[in-house]
């Protein structure tokens, strides 16, 4: 860098450190863009003054931009690689969790719907007005509820087994979300899916929407936590129920011993939320 007579390289490492810095503390949404934009616009100028003025680093130079995305005009071998694994975890959990949900439509009927983001995300609406013959009551709920905990236990294992064989070594983290108030449905005909209906249940839609980037009140420690199982809950029933479901899966040997309780940080509209949080014995 001293021989280079660019002032402004110096200032670009400088943005690139602090770049990296931000990133390793935490992604936030416009990150890439942003990241892409700086490259694109500073760097590759920058890089294609230095060429044309440096023939020691010409060569060099040539060689990145060759190594660049035809598509994306970034180097994107790493991004390929992550993903290329993101694809394959939702692939298993996706084909795991649909043959998990066929079996238990067979004992009680219920609404499923799944969805790839990131992750996997799906929804599970339960009650009697979602039947047509058959009669709902308590113990299906739970049957619900309990089944569900031991595939999340099951989805852990699963990644955890697959976790070698992927480019990049990812692990995942396990959110679910107890709403243990009736909502209204309606089934919308034009997108094919059930939607939650009514101002009164947009509490819900905002609390499902940011749960994922709680923290733990007092602290800067995320909710989710690689190979863990994070229960997010608003009433103190929901705690008693699903500390009965968590003690079976202790003496099943599914999870760890230690059952954390905490208190989440307050959100943007929400507060008052808690959860519950295990580590699955892989």
């Amino acid at each position: 860098l001293d021989r280079l007579d660019f002032p402004i390289l110096h200032q670009y490492l400088l943005e690139t450190e602090a770049l990296l810095e931000g990133l390793r503390k935490e992604l936030k949404s416009n990150d890439e863009n942003r990241i892409m934009d700086f490259i694109k616009t500073e760097i590759h100028v920058l890089f294609e003054e230095i060429k044309d003025k440096e023939p020691d680093l010409t060569y060099t130079v040539h060689r990145y931009f060759d190594s660049l995305d035809t598509d994306y005009g970034i180097v994107y071998n790493q991004r390929k690689k992550y993903e290329d694994s993101v694809a394959q975890i939702n692939e298993t959990l996706s084909g795991f969790i649909e043959a998990e949900d066929s079996r238990m439509q067979k004992i009680m009927p219920h609404y499923f719907e799944k969805y790839k983001t990131d992750g996997v995300e799906y929804e599970i609406y339960a009650g009697q007005s979602i039947l047509r013959t058959q009669k709902f009551n308590r113990i299906h709920l739970k049957n619900l509820r309990l089944w569900q905990m031991i595939t999340m236990c099951e989805v852990t294992r699963k990644i955890d087994q697959l976790r070698d064989q992927l480019p990049v070594p990812l692990s995942t983290a396990q959110l679910v979300f107890v709403y243990n108030h009736p909502i209204s449905v309606r089934f919308r005909m034009d997108d094919k899916h059930f939607d939650v209906d009514g101002a009164y249940n947009v509490r819900y839609e905002i609390i499902k929407k940011r749960i994922d980037k709680a923290y733990i009140e007092g602290t800067d420690e995320r909710l989710t936590q690689s190979g863990k199982i994070a229960i997010v809950y608003t009433a103190d029933k929901d705690y008693d129920e699903y500390m009965e479901y968590l003690t079976y899966l202790r003496r099943q040997q599914l999870i760890e011993d230690n059952i954390e309780s905490l208190t989440l940080a307050k959100l943007q509209g929400v507060h008052g939320l808690k959860a519950l949080r295990v580590t699955v014995k892989l």
